[in-house]
This record gives structure tokens, sequence and C-alpha cells, in this order.
């Protein structure tokens, strides 16, 4: 009935006309319905219900800045002045430095729109990477080769959700590149049980049906560090000496059947390459790694029955705010973990007020951690180590890496996911990954932290 009221009101020009001239400013402020104390009203009842309350903040991730392809003339000259702010650049370039030349290069390139000199001094990125003039990342582009292509992706070796963040800005670099990609966390994976397996697939599903063994015996690797006898060897070069330290850039247009990736690449440094014509094209990092981990870091039914055991048991029917806050392993001190509690404590406490019944689901390796928010939140705090294993790290001392360990790594982060709200930090993996697993409400998450740690990187290639 109001639908066709309103829809006769709408094709009634002279009526509506007529009730517009009775709404004088007076008549709307003292309206009941349309006056201000009505739209407080009705504004504190939506705020009453909204579950998700907190201030919505950017993670830092950097707008896409797309490489320039008219590179000039074949000269340094306009490089070469002592005055010129490129010679930062071009002393980088002149030790082989190229990925911290073209770091400092697109830096520069924020803040003017460029000259003959950033023209030239693109002609030296490139000519480093060997890569041609108009070169561009694509998926549809047409692969020139007929022989199958792979891409091995060997552990980064540090931190589990580290290695999860090296491992997805790989998979996409593969898929652009036309390979397929092989997965090999292997003995310096830090949660490595030491069976000599492969253990991205002890937590994860695979990503495809291909995997080391499909590798040709025959087929011709890159880097050439690696070859069939060592290709299981792990840390190879990994820091220093012949081809260490090899950025995305340099595996970009190689013919070999096979590349081995070995050394942490962010998307950062992928993006700006990305043609137009692809799919991933103007997507920020956050958008690509939403899309990357949700797609590929799928946990296998072992820990997804575990995770769901336990939320059967301990959080169904409940609404929750998970809170990840990560131990610090050189503190010695209370006052040290109490900071940074104190830097989530108003955002836990907003929600809170909001959602009176409210659990929070506290992510943390820390047993003082633990005691300092039961302290604060007694009841409300839930832990996986309430009702599972007793694994937290005393105050200290350094984690055990054991398997079990990166079991309840992924388990605490897949309820993290099933909880309504988010409370993390961006200089930590494991809460960018929690982030990134699922698409949450507008309002439901907020990232602490002054830096973003898996954009720009500055310390990967700061070498002199």
């Amino acid at each position: 009935a109001y639908f066709d009221v309103a829809n006769a009101l709408a094709s009634d020009s002279k009526h509506l006309v007529a009730i517009k001239s009775k709404l004088t400013t007076d008549n709307i402020r003292n309206h009941p319905v349309f006056g201000a104390s009505f739209t407080r009203r009705l504004e504190s009842v939506f705020q009453s219900i909204t579950l998700c309350d907190i201030s919505v903040r950017d993670v830092g991730s950097l707008p896409v800045a797309q490489a320039l392809v008219n590179v000039g003339n074949n000269n340094t000259k306009n490089i070469e002045n002592n005055n010129s702010p490129l010679q930062p650049i071009l002393t980088l370039w002149r030790k082989g430095n190229y990925p911290q030349a073209e770091l400092l290069l697109r830096d520069y390139l924020t803040q003017t729109e460029g000259d003959e000199s950033v023209q030239d001094a693109w002609r030296l990125i490139r000519s480093g990477y060997a890569l041609g003039e108009n070169f561009q990342l694509s998926e549809k582009i047409p692969e020139q080769s007929v022989n199958k292509k792979f891409m091995l992706i060997k552990s980064w070796g540090y931190d589990f959700w580290s290695d999860a963040h090296h491992l997805a800005s790989q998979i996409l670099l593969a898929e652009l590149t036309h390979r397929i990609p092989i997965i090999w966390w292997g003995s310096n994976f830090v949660h490595d049980g030491g069976t000599g397996r492969e253990n991205f697939t002890a937590y994860f599903d695979p990503i495809n049906d291909t995997n080391i063994n499909d590798i040709p015996v025959e087929a011709t690797i890159y880097p050439p560090k690696w070859n069939r006898d060592n290709i299981f060897q792990e840390n190879l070069n990994k820091w220093s000496g012949q081809y260490s330290r090899l950025a995305a850039q340099f595996i970009f247009a190689r013919s070999e059947d096979l590349v081995v990736s070995d050394f942490y690449s962010t998307l950062d440094s992928i993006i700006p390459w990305i043609d137009r014509g692809s799919a991933y094209f103007g997507k920020s990092e956050d958008i690509l790694y939403a899309e990357i981990f949700q797609k590929y870091f799928k946990i296998n039914d072992r820990l997804l029955s575990q995770a769901n055991n336990f939320f059967d048991a301990y959080m169904e029917g409940k609404t929750w705010v998970a809170v990840h806050v990560a131990g610090d392993v050189k503190a010695v001190d209370i006052a040290s973990l109490q900071q940074k509690g104190e830097a989530v404590y108003p955002y836990i406490d907003l929600v809170l007020k909001k959602n009176p019944q409210m659990g929070v689901f506290l992510l943390t390796d820390s047993h003082e951690m633990v005691l300092l928010f039961k302290s604060r939140y007694g009841e409300r705090i839930l832990t996986l180590y309430d009702h599972a294993t007793q694994f937290l790290i005393p105050l200290g001392q350094a984690p055990t890496m054991s398997k079990e360990t990166g079991d309840e790594s992924v388990i605490a982060t897949y309820l993290a996911i099933k909880c309504d709200i988010f409370l993390g930090n961006k200089e930590s993996n494991m809460s960018l990954a929690i982030y990134s697993l699922k698409n949450w409400a507008p309002g439901c998450f907020h990232l602490t932290g002054k830096n973003n740690i898996r954009s720009k990187n500055y310390g990967l290639h700061n070498w002199a």
C-alpha cells in the first residue's frame, strides 16, 4: 500500500509541488518524523544494533604505479650529473642492485612527473633485468613456448605467515608468467617436522595436482645455482653469494623450463609491471592478497575438523571479537607486554561497549599476555590454550617451532576468521593473513601499528 501511494505521488507532479510548498523550515524542524530529535533517536537505535562500530583504516597498501615503457635514449648523461637526484640510483645500478635502484626510482616518481633522466634510469633498470622496452606481465599474453614451464616455490624460512605471504606473491607471479607453481616447504620451514616431506599440505589443501616429481629430468633451471642434485638443499646462497637475494623481476622473462624462487618478493615489486590487459591490473595489494589467500590457502580436513570441534564446543551461539597480540620473545618484563596490550585495549573497550555480550577470542603465544588480558576482561577471554594444548611462551624465552605449534597457528587463524570482528596489527604477518582470509564487513576490523610489513620493503635488497 505504501509503495502504491509513493508511486502515485511520484507520478503526480502538481500534488508533489503542493506538498513541498507546505514543508517550511519550521514545519520540518518540529515534524514528528522529519525533525532532528527523531533522526537523533533513529541514529541511536542504529548505533545500538550495529555490531561493528570501530574505525576502518587502510592497512597501508600503496597506490598502483605503472612502469614507464618509453625509456628514451641509450645514454646516461642526464643521470651522470653529480647534482642529479638520480645519482644514488645510478650508483646502485652500477653495483648490480637493480631491485633497490628500482624501488628508489619509483619513490622519486611519486614526487615528480619525471624527465629525460628518468627515462634513462628506466632503461638501465630494464637492462639490468634483461627485460625488453615494452615488457609487461599478463596471464593473457599468449605463451610462446609449447613446453610446460614450472616455478618451484621454496620456503622463505622465517615465520609461518611470512612464508605464506612469500608464497602468495609467487603464486600470482607464476600465473602472470604462464608457469605451473609447485610448492616445496622443505627442511628450512620453521615448523618442519623433520620428515623430509613437503610441509604446505600438512596444513592446507594442495593448490594443484602437480608436484616436484612432475618436473622433467632434462628441465633447464634458473638460477644456475640450482641443479637436479641440489634442488632439495635449503638456504643456498640466500643472502650472499652468486644469485643470492633473487628478486621476482629477475624471473619475469626467463625462458628456462624451471625457475626456483627461494627469496621473499613483495607484491609491491610485481604490481607495477602488470599489463593493463591483465585481470589483476589496477588492484591494490590488499585486494590481491585477499584474492590469493582466499583461493589457495584452504585449511585441510585434519585441521578443519579440529577447528570446527573447538568452535562448536566453546564458541557456537555467541558473537566474538578476535584479537591478535603477538608475544614478544625479547621481552624481559611485563611492562613491555603491557604496552602492546594498551595499543589495542581502547578498540576492545569500544567493541564491548557496543556489544556487551560479545566474547573476546585472544590469539597470542605469550602466557603473560593471556594473564594480562584475563585480569582486564575476565571470563570474556577465550584462548585456544584454555581447552587445547598448553603451548605458550614463558616470558623472555624463544618459542619452540614444532609441528604442533604450526597446527595451532592455522587453527587459531581459522577460528579468528569465523569471528565477527577482528583487531590485529599491521606489523604482524599473522594479523595480515587473518585480514586477507576473509572479506570483513566495513567497520569490522582494525589493524594497529605504524608500518604494513608486507608492503614496500627497503631491507630485502639493502646491500652495498
